[in-house]
C-alpha cells in the first residue's frame, strides 16, 4: 500500500521535533563555466551558491557534519532543522570560491578529498576525457566504461586513448584544477573546514576486491593525515550511488577507523540511521527557491 505524502510529512515533522534531524547537501565545484566544459553539471555558479548559503543560514541550523555524526553515535538529540554542506573531490575552487561565500554566512563545510588529484595533481578521469573526446556521445560512453574499471585498468585505457590520438598527458588540462597539497594543508586549518576521506583514485569500490578497497581507502588516509594534521573520521563513497557500496565496502570502511560513511542517496539524517549509509542530496542545479523547497521537504514542511 502506498503511504500518503501527508503522512510522510507528518512523520518527518514529528521525528524532527522529538529527536532533531539533518540534511546533508553535496556539491562539487563553485565556478562560472561553459556548459560544454561541465558535462556532468558539477558546477554551481558563485552567485547561485551565495544565494543558497544566505537562505540556508537564515532558515536552518548549520552544525558541522562531525557534530551531527557525534550526536548520532552517542544518541544525543540533533539540533532541529540542521543543514550541513559538503563538497567532493578536492577542486581548488571549493576553497577559493566556495569558502569565502561560506565565511560570509558562517557555515562550516566538509570536503571529501581524493588524494591522487591533490598529491599528484592528476585530474579526475572525467576531466582527462574532456580533452580527449569533444564528442559528447563518445565522452559519456567512455565515462560509463571507465567507471566500472579498477583504477589501474582505467589508467591503461586512457593511456591507450591518448596514444591513439597522439595526445601527450601534459596536454590534459581540461576541467577544474585540484587544490595542491600545500594549499590543502593551509585550508585544512581554517576553523570552518573539516576534511574527510574519498579514496585515493576515486574508484567504484564495489568492482574491487576487499584488499584493493582497503588499499585505496588506507592510502587516502595515510596521505591526508600529515597534510591536514589529523586522521579523517568521515568518509564519502565515490559516486555514492546504490551500486557504489555494499556490505563488504561498509565493513572495510569501518575497519579503517571511520566513524561514518556518506552516500549520494536522498534522505534525511536522523537518530537510528545506519552510520555508514548516511544520505546526501545534490541541489546544485536548483535555483534558491527550488533548493529551499527540496530541503524543507525533508523536514516535512513543504
Amino acid at each position: 500500500m502506498r503511504i500518503p505524502k501527508s503522512l510522510i510529512r507528518m512523520r518527518r515533522r514529528t521525528a524532527d521535533f522529538l529527536h532533531g534531524s539533518a540534511v546533508a547537501l553535496a556539491y562539487h565545484r563553485v565556478a562560472d563555466v561553459d556548459p560544454d566544459s561541465d558535462p556532468h553539471r558539477l558546477c554551481i555558479s558563485p552567485e547561485r551558491f551565495s544565494e543558497h548559503c544566505a537562505a540556508i543560514a537564515d532558515r536552518f541550523n548549520t552544525p558541522t557534519l562531525s557534530e551531527v555524526v557525534t550526536a548520532l553515535r552517542t544518541g544525543t538529540v540533533l539540533p532541529r532543522r540542521s543543514v550541513c554542506i559538503t563538497f567532493d573531490d578536492g577542486y581548488r575552487d571549493t576553497f577559493t570560491a566556495a569558502l569565502p561565500i561560506l565565511e560570509c554566512s558562517e557555515i562550516p563545510l566538509t570536503v571529501f578529498v581524493s588524494t591522487r588529484n591533490v598529491c599528484e595533481q592528476h585530474p579526475p578521469y572525467w576531466d582527462e576525457l574532456l580533452a580527449l573526446l569533444p564528442d559528447r556521445e563518445a565522452y559519456f560512453a567512455w565515462c560509463a566504461k571507465l567507471e566500472k574499471l579498477s583504477p589501474d585498468a582505467r589508467d591503461e585505457q586512457i593511456a591507450l586513448l591518448r596514444k591513439a590520438q597522439g595526445t601527450p598527458s601534459s596536454a590534459l588540462t581540461a576541467g577544474g584544477c585540484s587544490v595542491t597539497a600545500d594549499e590543502l594543508s593551509t585550508f585544512a586549518r581554517h576553523q570552518l573546514v573539516t576534511i574527510g576521506g574519498h579514496t585515493h583514485r576515486h574508484p567504484l569500490l564495489t568492482v574491487l576486491s576487499a584488499e584493493q578497497m582497503q588499499a585505496e581507502i588506507e592510502t587516502n588516509q595515510l596521505l591526508l593525515e600529515p597534510l591536514i594534521g589529523y586522521r579523517p573520521s568521515l568518509f564519502a563513497y565515490p559516486y555514492g550511488t546504490a551500486d557504489s557500496f555494499d556490505t563488504t565496502t561498509v565493513a572495510v570502511v569501518q575497519s579503517c577507523g571511520y566513524h561514518a560513511g556518506f552516500t549520494t542517496q536522498w534522505g534525511q539524517i536522523r537518530l537510528g540511521r545506519d552510520l555508514f549509509r548516511l544520505p546526501r542530496i545534490d541541489i546544485a542545479s536548483l535555483d534558491v527557491d527550488e533548493a529551499l523547497a527540496r530541503i524543507e521537504s525533508f523536514f516535512g514542511t513543504s
